[in-house]
């Protein structure tokens, strides 16, 4: 790695290489510090050619500078905005109770922390990981707790259900559709 690295930029490759703090060898999420070098060198905002010296850190702008410190302190990107998607829900009764089943589809780089469930209007239920727990955020690594996409409530009163997810930023989606069950 760092042979290619020093050949491509002794040649004035764009090149950045950004080493994730927690894991020797793994890349967990360093594909979101992929997505925006790649980001800013094809549209053009790369404000700067990198230096010969291949030793002396190059990123294409500021932006992209202030991701790299944050990543190679954290090794993952907290992501700053809300999660855009609802997720979905539904919910049949038989005679055991009322069957909740989702589909929750978060953002690229925000991840899944926790799911919240709510009856009539308060939080009823929650499922998630510790705050402190390590968390990938791509949607392909949900972590092990939240994989499960069904829940039972035994109440035999009629309900109202809704759902939220929270992300690895501490946002929360905004809520799924009501769900009437009598």
């Amino acid at each position: 790695m760092n042979t290619m690295y020093r050949e491509l930029r002794e040649q004035g490759g764009k090149v950045c290489r950004v080493i994730d703090p927690r894991s020797e060898h793994g890349c967990d999420d360093s594909r979101l510090m992929s997505i925006n070098f790649f980001d800013a060198v094809l549209s053009g905002q790369a404000s700067a050619e990198p230096s010969m010296d291949a030793t002396v850190p190059w990123q294409p702008n500021d932006s992209f500078a202030a991701l790299w410190k944050e990543f190679s302190v954290h090794g993952t990107l907290k992501t700053h905005s809300s999660p855009l998607r609802a997720p979905s829900l539904t919910a049949k009764r038989d005679a055991t109770g009322v069957h909740l089943d989702w589909r929750v589809v978060p953002n690229l780089e925000g991840g899944l922390r926790a799911l919240r469930f709510h009856r009539d209007g308060k939080l009823w239920q929650e499922i998630g990981i510790d705050e402190d727990a390590f968390l990938a955020t791509s949607r392909d690594s949900t972590p092990e707790e939240l994989r499960t996409h069904n829940l039972m409530d035994e109440s035999k009163e009629a309900h109202r259900y809704t759902l939220t997810f929270i992300d690895a930023g501490g946002n929360e989606s905004p809520p799924s559709a009501t769900v009437r069950v009598p």
